[in-house]
Formats: C-alpha cells, structure tokens, sequence
C-alpha cells in the first residue's frame, strides 16, 4: 500500500512539472533561435506571451479587425512584449491578485496611424501597454503608484482622469538603453487639446497640473 502511495505521489509531482513546462513552451515558440530565450520569435506559432497575457489579447485591436489592418508583430517586437510582460507586468499582476484589463499592447504601425498614436509610440515596438481596473482588483492608481514605487519602467503616464484616479495607465519597459523612470500626466486643456507634463516626483495633480512642475507644452 506504501509503495502505491509512494507512485502516486511521484505522479501527481510529475504532472505538476509537465504543466509548468507546457506554460513555458507556450510562452515560447518552438521554432528557432533568438536572443530572449535562445529561439527564434515565431508569431504563427505563438499561443502566450507571458503566463497571464495571450498572444490574442497581446495583439487584439477593434479598430484593426474594423478596417481589416494587419496587426502582427516581427521577432524585435514579440521580444520586446515578451520582455515587458516577465518584467513589469507579471510583477504587478501578482501584486493585483487578480486580472488586469489591457487596453493595447502591440500596435503595428497602420493601426498606430490610423488611431492617431504619437509617430514614435513604444506601443509600435512591443515596448508599451495601456492597462486599466476594469476588473476591480486595484484602482488604476494604487497601480500607478505600485509600478512607480517598486518596479522598473520606462515611462508611465497618468492618463486624463482627475486626482485620485487616472482613466488608464500607460507603461513601458526596454532593455536596449537604462530605463528613464519618466513620470508624466496626460490632460486636456481648455481647448480640448491632449497636453503633457513630466515629473520626477508623482503625488497629485490639481487642475492638470502636478504640483512639483509647471507645464511643458
């Protein structure tokens, strides 16, 4: 009976490893060489880009699929969503407890143009995403502050919102250059036109402006 026992529980363990091990080949492609993990990037064959973000929700677009515009990303780009997602993503998703809304990760460079995305968006080389509370977990805020206080990023922006909460974080993470850590808040002025500012130091902001800078246009 002992022995019986013994056998399951190896079994049970293996299986355990066998799940771990397809999540990561899932991760990966099968195909061939690249830096990342030392295979090459295959789009045709990618099913996940990290454990909780699909290769579908990585690339989805309405706008794309409305105007028919093709949205697959090259090698360069899965790497940089693949690099982005084991960095900052999974780090915070852990945190969250639970799913985090993404609102765009992959934009290929029609679909940038064809929503009026900025001409040098990170979003068009994998290295962006917009991510959002929509399931309640954590506000977009504690996110912000999260991601700002304990993780390494590129950029984040505060997007529209007012003072306690931003409509949606933007964020973005690279490994070719040191991360700048740039903090910045996106509102609309009294034309309605998107404005920027950018601050070292993110604690409120007041009227679209955050109180340790002025506006920079």
């Amino acid at each position: 009976m002992e022995i019986v026992m013994e056998l399951i529980k190896n079994l049970r363990i293996l299986i355990q490893k066998l799940k771990k091990q397809s999540v990561k080949e899932s991760v990966k492609s099968p195909v061939t060489k690249y830096v990342l993990t030392g295979v090459k990037l295959n789009a045709a064959k990618m099913t996940k880009i990290s454990d909780h973000i699909s290769y579908k929700e990585g690339t989805y677009s309405r706008t794309a699929l409305r105007r028919g515009l093709d949205n697959t990303p090259g090698p360069d780009q899965l790497k940089c969503m693949m690099e982005i997602a084991e960095n900052l993503f999974e780090p915070l998703r852990e945190w969250v407890g639970g799913p985090i809304k993404i609102n765009s990760f992959f934009r290929g460079r029609k679909l940038n143009t064809a929503i009026g995305g900025s001409k040098t968006s990170q979003h068009m080389k994998g290295q962006a995403m917009d991510i959002d509370d929509t399931f309640g977990h954590k506000t977009n805020a504690e996110m912000y502050h999260y991601i700002k206080d304990n993780l390494i990023f590129d950029q984040m922006i505060w997007e529209f919102g007012d003072d306690n909460n931003p409509n949606w974080i933007h964020v973005s993470f690279v490994t070719h250059r040191k991360n700048r850590k740039k903090l910045t808040v996106a509102y609309k002025d009294e034309f309605g036109k998107t404005r920027y500012i950018h601050t070292a130091k993110h604690e409120t902001r007041t009227g679209g402006l955050s109180p340790d800078c002025g506006p920079r246009l």
